[in-house]
């Protein structure tokens, strides 16, 4: 059986790191985040608001104008995009656990 690995938050995450052990993903964030943070882009995900489109989410990068929310046109039929909420990208670094010691029983 292969060995559990644990994971825990990687703080000073750096996006171009190509370590393959490092599990990436994207999370909501509050929009006074996003506003008191120095970012050049900005990710949002969005919804198609037509209940006939294909399209269901996008996640869409814009570079902000004093974090105002652009207009968004659905790609596929045109319709208005909905705004859901800000994303962020995370990353995930797994711990190390050589060398620390355990209690035996």
């Amino acid at each position: 059986m292969p060995k559990s690995t644990l994971y825990r938050t990687w703080r000073s995450y750096d996006a171009n790191c190509d370590d393959p052990t490092i599990i990436r993903y994207t999370a909501p964030v509050q929009e006074e985040e996003v506003k008191s943070g120095e970012t050049s882009n900005v990710k949002a995900a969005w919804c198609c608001t037509s209940a006939e489109c294909s399209v269901g989410d996008l996640q869409i990068t814009w570079q902000p104008r004093e974090h105002l929310l652009p207009t968004m046109q659905c790609p596929a039929c045109g319709n208005c995009l909905a705004f859901r909420h800000y994303l962020e990208e995370r990353a995930l670094a797994p711990v190390d656990w050589t060398g620390v010691g355990r209690k035996s029983a």
